[in-house]
Order: C-alpha cells, then sequence, then structure tokens
C-alpha cells in the first residue's frame, strides 16, 4: 500500500494523465509519467458511509464547494468520489512543463459532531518539470457556538469570511453540538528571541503554493521552495524546522508573482536549534 492510501481517513487518491493510472513515489509522492501538455485528473475515492467534504480555493481565498459524485471505478462501486481536472501547461521552452497554483490543488475536510473541522490539501505541484502529488494536512479548528452564530477564536479561520460561510452552513446541516464560546484563548506559538542573522524558524510552508513563512530576527521572511536545497526529491518545510539562509532580500515581483512579504529568504540550509545547557547531562549535586 502506499503511504498515500488513507492519508484522508476512507478516502484514496489515484491521479490520471494521458489514459494511465500513475503511482506516486511512497517517499514523496513524486510522478513519473507526466511528459507533456495535457489534463491530469484527480480523483478521491470515498468509502462507504465516511463523510468528508471537498471545496476549491482561488487566487482570492473564494471558495466553491464541490458535490461528490457515484465512483465510475468498477471495483469500487459503492463508493463516492470527487474527480478535478489539472492543466499540465507548457511554458517557454519546448521541454519547460509546469502547473500553477490555484488550478493544481483542491481542499478536503471532515467535520466531527463537536464542530472540530480537519482539513487537507490535495494538489499537483511541479518543481523544475519533476511533479509530485501532495496530501498535505493543514490543520484543525474548532467551531464554537457564539450568541448568535459560530464564532472560530483561530485567528486563521477568523480572517477567512468565506471559508466561514461554508463551514457554518455545513455545522448548521449536520446539526453539530457546539461548545459554547466563552472568549476561548488560541495559544501562540512562542518564537525565539536570540536568533542570528542567518537563522530562520519556520512558521508555516504550503506545497500546493510552493511557499511559506519563516521568523527571522528582522520580521517574517518568505521561503519559497526553489530556495530549499535540491535533494531530488519534493523541496518542503514544515512547522519549526530551523533553518540557515545566506541572505534575506526585497521578494522579487511580477505579473504572476506577487507577494506582500517584505522579505524573502534565500538559499536555505537545514540546521537544530541547540539546548541552552549545550546538550551536557544536568550532574546530580551529590556527584553520584
Amino acid at each position: 500500500m502506499s503511504s498515500f492510501e488513507q492519508l484522508i481517513p476512507g478516502v484514496s487518491v489515484e491521479v490520471h494523465f494521458g489514459g494511465s493510472t500513475l503511482h506516486p513515489r511512497s517517499s514523496d509522492g513524486k510522478l513519473a509519467g507526466i511528459n507533456a501538455e495535457g489534463t491530469a485528473v484527480v480523483s478521491a475515492y470515498v468509502n462507504p458511509g465516511v463523510e468528508v467534504y471537498a471545496c476549491h480555493v482561488d487566487h482570492g481565498y473564494n471558495v466553491t464547494r464541490k458535490r461528490a459524485v457515484d465512483s465510475t471505478d468498477p471495483a469500487r462501486p459503492e463508493h463516492t468520489m470527487f474527480r478535478v481536472k489539472m492543466r499540465i501547461n507548457r511554458g517557454d521552452s519546448q521541454d519547460n512543463l509546469y502547473i500553477a497554483y490555484p488550478l493544481n490543488h483542491f481542499r478536503m475536510f471532515t467535520i466531527s459532531q463537536t464542530g472540530e473541522v480537519r482539513f487537507w490539501e490535495v494538489a499537483i505541484v511541479s518543481q523544475e518539470e519533476q511533479f509530485y502529488l501532495s496530501i498535505q494536512d493543514t490543520g484543525v479548528f474548532q467551531a464554537y457556538q457564539g450568541q448568535d452564530t459560530v464564532v472560530w477564536p483561530d485567528s486563521r479561520m477568523a480572517s477567512w469570511p468565506q471559508m466561514c460561510e461554508l463551514l457554518e452552513d455545513a455545522v448548521r446541516t449536520l446539526k453539530c453540538e457546539l461548545p459554547t464560546y466563552e472568549d476561548q484563548t488560541v495559544l501562540e506559538p512562542v518564537l525565539p528571541e536570540d536568533l542570528e542573522d542567518d537563522e530562520g524558524l519556520v512558521l508555516w510552508f504550503n506545497v500546493a503554493q510552493g511557499y511559506g513563512a519563516m521568523h527571522t530576527n528582522q520580521g517574517v521572511a518568505r521561503v519559497h521552495w526553489s530556495a530549499i536545497p535540491d535533494e531530488k526529491t519534493l523541496r518542503r518545510l514544515f512547522p519549526n524546522d530551523f533553518v540557515y539562509f545566506d541572505e534575506l532580500d526585497k521578494p522579487h515581483q511580477t505579473t504572476n508573482r506577487s507577494t506582500a512579504f517584505p522579505l524573502e529568504a534565500k538559499a536555505i540550509e537545514f540546521g537544530e536549534i541547540e539546548d541552552d545547557d549545550g546538550g551536557d547531562e544536568i550532574e546530580d549535586d551529590d556527584g553520584d
């Protein structure tokens, strides 16, 4: 069984291109067989009795709900499925194939009876003409019952009204028993204050978009996948990764690539946070 089976509980994801089913490499999701312009089809098969939802998010963070349909796979006659087409494009040179955000992904989520929402982002990403299937767990959010509406204390959700509206409709339809909102406090991560000029701590990284954010002593900086060392695998970072970088510069801006980040890190290298005591064992006072 591939490591991509059941990353989303009760869901199996397949990629089809050029009349063939592509099998992602278990270590990083690498897809062999995408070698021309065309349309890749990502099919997410949902086991009978499993409640899971899907949506697409565009550049403006507008959310479109996707509807499940009956499975077209004879081996899965009782399953439902979400099917999403993703366009493989050719760039300026004949050999430059790529797939672009946001048309390279969709999101799936589950909702518990107590209003806990868990998200995954399913995407095909391209890095230097290599293609990968990514299924990224992007977080868990708790809904609370406010005086007249559903409340999301987590700022990431509270600042996304389009998603809140979709989820509130789903929570009401499912008749979830939400906990009562009483000024719930969301703990913010404790960030190191003694970073050197070339050190950073990763806050988040979105594989589908190909970039993330990290904490530095000069503020929050953008980090793009192309700045990560090429180890012939999917280039990505994880929250709380400690890294070094050569420099912080102003992000490169183009018509098709704009960002609100004031800084961008270049030439990432992986590191480790040292213990305050230098890793030495603590001796007993009596010398035993």
